[in-house]
C-alpha cells in the first residue's frame, strides 16, 4: 500500500509525527488551515501546520469528502453534519441526509418526513411531499433542494425540486448532478444533454460527457471530436489529436491537463490558451497519479522490482513536480 506525505516548500514533512504514529497515510486533502487525512478505515481532521488532530472517526464517524465545507456524520444510527474544522454543527438526529448546495440540504426525519434545512439546521421547507407510490429516490444522494427520482414502472429518471415539483420529467435512462448545479441526462438513444438548474437544455447530442471543473465539461460531440466546453455550451478548446475525455484533469481552479499516451501533458487554461507541453518520466507500463497544488503538478508513478525468480519483491514510487509552464521543480526531501 502506498504512503503519501504533506511537505512544505522546503521539502519538510508537516505530518511526520502523525505518519509515524499510525504507520503512514493513504490520502491527504488540504482545506485552508486544516487537512483531511486517511489511513485505511481511519480518518481525521488535523490542524495545519501543527498537525494536531482535531477530531477523528473514532470520536465521530464522518464520511470523507466535504461538500461546501460540510461532512456527513453518523452517531447511534442517525446522521447530521460537521464543518471542515471538525465541529459538529447539526446534530445527528436524521435518518438520512443529502449534500449541501447553495446553503440548503434535504434530510429525512425519524418520522419519515422530507425536510429542507439551512446550514444552521433550521427548516426552510417542511414535510415535502413526493409520490412514493410512483417514484423512488435516495435522500443521501440529493444535492441542495434537488432530488433525482426514478419512475418505479418505467425505471427512467427525472429531477424534482423541493417546493417547485418536477423540473425534468422521468424519461431519461440516466442522470447525474454536476458541481455547478447543472445536470447531465441521457435519453433512450444514449445521447447526452446538459441542463441548467431550471431544467433548460443548454446543449445536446453528445455520445459521452465528463464534468471537468466548476462549469466546464469535456465532451465527445456528434462528429466524435473531444472538446472542452463551458456551462453555456460554448467551445473553449478542441483536443484535436486526442480521443479520450477521461484523460482530461482539472486543478480545481482554472487550468486543465490532458495526459497523452506518449508521456506528454498538455496544459490549457480556462480561456483555451495552451500554456505548456510537459514531458514526464513516468513508467508507461503503469498509470501515474496526478494532483495539482499551488500552481504545480505532482505526478506519482510506481516501479516493480523483481527477484531472481521473476517474482515481484518490491514496488518503488517515484515523484515529479512541474510548474504549469513546464518547468520542473526540485525539492530537498531529506527532512
Amino acid at each position: 500500500m502506498k504512503s503519501v506525505s504533506l511537505i512544505d516548500r522546503t521539502g519538510k514533512r508537516l505530518l511526520a509525527e502523525l505518519e509515524e504514529k499510525i504507520g503512514g497515510l493513504n490520502h491527504i486533502e488540504v482545506m485552508d488551515d486544516f487537512a483531511l487525512i486517511r489511513k485505511d478505515a481511519y480518518a481525521a481532521i488535523v490542524e495545519l501546520p501543527a498537525g494536531k488532530v482535531i477530531v477523528d472517526n473514532n470520536e465521530v464517524f464522518f464520511i470523507p469528502g466535504p461538500v461546501e465545507g460540510f461532512y456527513k456524520v453518523r452517531k447511534d444510527g442517525l446522521s447530521g453534519y460537521m464543518n471542515s474544522h471538525g465541529q459538529v454543527v447539526i446534530e445527528p438526529v436524521y435518518i438520512r441526509v443529502g449534500e449541501f448546495r447553495n446553503n440548503v440540504a434535504l434530510v429525512e426525519t425519524t418520522e419519515g418526513k422530507i425536510r429542507l434545512i439551512d446550514t444552521e439546521g433550521k427548516a426552510v421547507l417542511d414535510d415535502i411531499m413526493l409520490d412514493a407510490d410512483k417514484y423512488e429516490y435516495a435522500i443521501e444522494l440529493c444535492r441542495g433542494d434537488y432530488i433525482i427520482v426514478r419512475d418505479k414502472t418505467t425505471l427512467y429518471y427525472g429531477i424534482y425540486q423541493a417546493g417547485k415539483g418536477m423540473i425534468l420529467p422521468a424519461e431519461y435512462i440516466n442522470m447525474a448532478f454536476q458541481s455547478n448545479g447543472q445536470f447531465v441526462a441521457g435519453n433512450k438513444q444514449y445521447e447526452y444533454s446538459l441542463f441548467t438548474p431550471e431544467g433548460k437544455e443548454v446543449e445536446s447530442g453528445y455520445s459521452n460527457t465528463k464534468e471537468c471543473g466548476d462549469g466546464f465539461y469535456v465532451v465527445i460531440d456528434k462528429s466524435e471530436k473531444v472538446k472542452l466546453m463551458n456551462q453555456f455550451g460554448e467551445e473553449i478548446y478542441e483536443f484535436r489529436s486526442f480521443r479520450y475525455p477521461n484523460n482530461v484533469y482539472w486543478d480545481g481552479k482554472d487550468t486543465f491537463f490532458y495526459l497523452n499516451s506518449d508521456k506528454t501533458i498538455l496544459v490549457v487554461d480556462s480561456g483555451g490558451k495552451e500554456l505548456a507541453w510537459i514531458t514526464s518520466h513516468y513508467n508507461s507500463e503503469y498509470s501515474a497519479e496526478f494532483t495539482f497544488v499551488n500552481g504545480s503538478i505532482r505526478m506519482v508513478d510506481s516501479e516493480l522490482i523483481y527477484d531472481s525468480d521473476g517474482n515481484i519483491s518490491e514496488r518503488k514510487y517515484h515523484c515529479e513536480y512541474f510548474r504549469y509552464t513546464g518547468e520542473k521543480i526540485e525539492f530537498n526531501t531529506e527532512n
